[in-house]
């Protein structure tokens, strides 16, 4: 599976990040509204492809849907049937995909997070 042709949605309570190393990373904060995708070298950002704060993300502890879908070099965000970003961006047309949750720097000193209902479709 490529970047280039993939769906990856799932419902999450208080935050979710999607992506490793070398990949682009989708990251949603319900503390504050935050959704951020970067692309990534060796774990760390390289470029932020977009950074803005959304309606879209539920607060507190509700949960949220999250989608990052990956159409040739069109890399589109969703969240709660919302498109919140979408970039052109053809650095990456292969990896690995996943799933994370933590606490954002200068937040909260812990973080609980569920995941339910990850769906990962071919395009």
């Amino acid at each position: 599976m490529s970047y280039c042709d993939f769906a990856l949605h799932e419902d999450f309570t208080n935050g979710i990040s999607a992506g490793v190393s070398g990949s682009y990373v989708l990251s949603a904060s319900p503390e504050n509204g935050l959704v951020t995708l970067v692309r990534t070298l060796a774990g760390s950002p390289v470029v932020t492809l977009f950074r803005q704060t959304v309606d879209a993300i539920r607060r507190g502890n509700a949960q949220n849907r999250l989608e990052l879908t990956c159409a040739g070099a069109t890399l589109t965000a969703t969240i709660n049937g919302t498109t919140v970003g979408s970039v052109q961006d053809s650095t990456y047309g292969r990896g690995i995909m996943s799933m994370a949750f933590g606490a954002l720097p200068g937040g909260a000193p812990t973080a609980e997070g569920r995941f339910d209902n990850l769906v990962i479709t071919q395009r």
